[in-house]
């Protein structure tokens, strides 16, 4: 079965178009959650928004080769150490937040510095000058905490970054 999993947020209407067509069968999160659905290998899933990741991947349990994957390409840093083939010369590190020091960043080069894991730009910034870290730091730290609220570490990290 072909499945799209509609977020709380909004839903094109043209997917409502698709429902029945393709073998295709849209679920609200509120039906996947009342259901006795789990998904296995022979599912295709579209998941078009980022507040029912999480609950399609609690079904998955009888498939953790999949379950894996999408965990590993919603890490960043993860990804970009599978795709590094593809680019060679991008250049990123891993670091942990509270121990990023001035020391880390060369003056005259820009910095992005964001979560492993996350969305809708949370915890995003942009770093310029070596010497502003702490209070990059701080802005991104209160951001992340903020949004941890609303979503679980396995959709939006704390403190692990991606420097880039």
């Amino acid at each position: 079965m072909n499945y799209v999993i509609m977020g709380g947020n909004y839903t094109s209407p043209l997917l409502h178009g698709l429902e029945g067509h393709f073998g295709i069968q849209l679920l609200s999160e509120r039906e996947l959650r009342e259901s006795d659905l789990f998904f296995d290998k022979d599912n295709k899933l579209y998941v078009p928004s980022q507040s029912s990741l999480e609950l399609v991947m609690e079904r998955m349990a009888r498939w953790p080769e999949r379950l894996h994957v999408i965990e590993q390409l919603m890490d960043k840093y993860q990804c970009r150490i599978m795709m590094r083939t593809l680019f060679p010369n991008f250049e990123f590190s891993a670091s942990k937040l509270s121990i990023m020091q001035e020391e880390m960043f060369s003056p005259g080069r820009k910095y992005v510095i964001k979560s492993t894991k996350g969305f809708l730009a949370i915890g995003v910034r942009a770093l310029e000058e070596p010497g502003a870290i702490h209070r990059t730091g701080d802005e991104i730290d209160w951001e992340l905490a903020y949004n941890r609220q609303f979503f679980s570490e396995r959709t939006l990290s704390g403190e692990n970054m991606i420097i880039e």
